[in-house]
């Protein structure tokens, strides 16, 4: 690479890089502009369904759709997968929490890592929902992590089976 190259490209990489890693830092400190309800996010985040009959799976609820989900599908129980040690998801936990008191549904948290989602850890999340579920056979529950496509799904497929090991 010419000493022209590197004098003009490496400004504008050194410039580029320190934009990106503005972003990254204003997304992570305001994280709650950024709520998978909102556009664009919506567009990528998962369907509500049932896979029990008194168990529904799916997205990062806000509070018109915990309204929702209260007065039409009558759930009674909110089990969330959001880990509350990433600092994004810290902040839904806390609306979540508020909503859910307001409405007057049950609140449960089984955080699950992110990364690594067949971990030993995961699966004795899923064993204390499972134990949850089966301890209040009259209650509906909505699951949900945030977009509704990965945590959820392994709840989905452990919940399904009776072993998890």
């Amino acid at each position: 690479m010419s000493l022209f190259k590197l004098t003009f490209f490496l400004p504008r990489i050194i410039l580029y890089s320190f934009f990106l890693i503005y972003l990254i830092l204003f997304y992570l400190t305001n994280f709650s502009y950024f709520e998978p309800y909102l556009f664009p996010l919506h567009l990528i985040k998962g369907k509500a369904k049932y896979i029990k009959k008194n168990v529904i799976i799916g997205p990062y609820p806000n509070k018109r759709e915990l309204k929702i989900l209260k007065e039409k599908l009558r759930i009674t129980i909110v089990i969330s997968l959001l880990n509350p040690n990433l600092p994004p998801e810290k902040s839904l936990l806390n609306d979540e929490l508020k909503n859910t008191k307001e409405l007057g549904l049950k609140f449960y948290n089984y955080p699950f890592n992110y990364f690594n989602l067949k971990s030993e850890y995961n699966l004795s999340m899923i064993k204390k929902i499972k134990s949850l579920i089966e301890k209040n056979p009259q209650e509906i529950f909505y699951i949900h992590c945030y977009f509704g496509k990965h945590r959820v799904k392994l709840v989905e497929e452990y919940t399904k089976n009776e072993t998890l090991y």
